[in-house]
């Protein structure tokens, strides 16, 4: 840029101000874009579509586009279970749900009176299609209501089975009451 003494050149003619223009986007020509600009305002999607495409493409950032529908999506997939219960110990409310990479699982067990002692497994389910974790996990931080305190552990298998251990925090081990245990967890699908 060149200063100019504002008070000898009140007046550009076109020519002088094409002539300062030349590398400035115009509203009123085709152009292209040959280095990179920066735009400070929003632009439509049909106002910046790529040759021979609509506002279903979108431009990657590495080059080149894609439809929005060859994303893909995330569906909430509902998951099935085989209850593997057995009495006093029943399936109140079990709903898993598979969302992308992430599974969801929510359990509220009810467990009568006798339903076993401190540290008995007791099977719950068995998940199908899950999307089973990579490795065993468990979630323990449900706490039992019963007789005693008691801690009930889930256990996730990599084969889609669900257990639970229960175990005494303080007085008598097992449960002497009917109790009831909820999960709510949410781990990373391993396909």
């Amino acid at each position: 840029d060149e200063t100019q003494d504002p008070v000898a050149n009140t007046y550009l003619t076109q020519s002088e101000v094409d002539a300062k223009l030349t590398n400035v986007v115009t509203t009123n020509t085709t152009q292209s874009i040959t280095g990179s600009k920066t735009f400070t305002s929003n632009i439509s999607a049909t106002g910046f579509a790529k040759t021979g495409k609509d506002d279903t493409s979108v431009l990657l950032a590495g080059g080149g586009d894609m439809l929005l529908s060859e994303f893909g999506g995330l569906e909430l997939v509902n998951i099935n279970y085989t209850s593997n219960v057995v009495y006093p110990t029943s399936i109140m409310t079990l709903k898993c749900y598979r969302y992308g990479q992430l599974v969801t699982f929510y359990g509220y067990i009810y467990m009568g009176n006798g339903a076993g002692a401190s540290g008995a497994s007791i099977a719950v389910c068995t998940l199908e299609s899950a999307g089973f974790p990579k490795y065993l996990f468990y979630a323990d931080d449900i706490v039992f209501a019963g007789s005693a305190p008691h801690v009930a552990n889930f256990r996730f298998g990599t084969d889609g089975k669900v257990t639970i251990t229960i175990k005494a925090l303080s007085g008598t081990a097992g449960l002497a009451g009917a109790a009831s245990a909820y999960i709510n967890v949410t781990y990373p699908a391993a396909n």
